[in-house]
């Protein structure tokens, strides 16, 4: 069965943008519009800048709220060597981690 446009529920939140990274973030493309996660039914998007991320909802193991951070270590993209994590910083205030299978 096609799937229409009404049936999809799309969630869309802003990454908090904090007044000390927004300067620094600026040469990775990061602005207030374009930085953002959405949840659609079936899959998480993410834009940072010029950086992007979609994947399967079900494909996220797990998820934590975290920080704050110092301002100086909650600066742009990540990926943990140890296990599959992704981080787009932008605000020290705190973030939501999720940990992919």
């Amino acid at each position: 069965m096609p799937i229409r446009s009404e049936d999809v529920t799309t969630i869309r939140f802003p990454l908090r943008l904090g007044p000390r990274q927004r300067w620094l973030l600026r040469p990775w493309g990061v602005l207030p519009g374009n930085a953002w996660v959405r949840l659609e039914d079936d899959q998480l998007v993410a834009r940072f800048g010029f950086f992007s991320l979609r994947t399967p909802i079900a494909n996220i193991v797990r998820w934590e709220i975290s920080g704050p951070f110092r301002w100086f270590s909650a600066l742009g993209v990540r990926r943990s060597i140890r296990d599959a994590r992704v981080t787009f910083g932008s605000s020290d205030h705190g973030g939501v981690r999720l940990d992919f299978g």
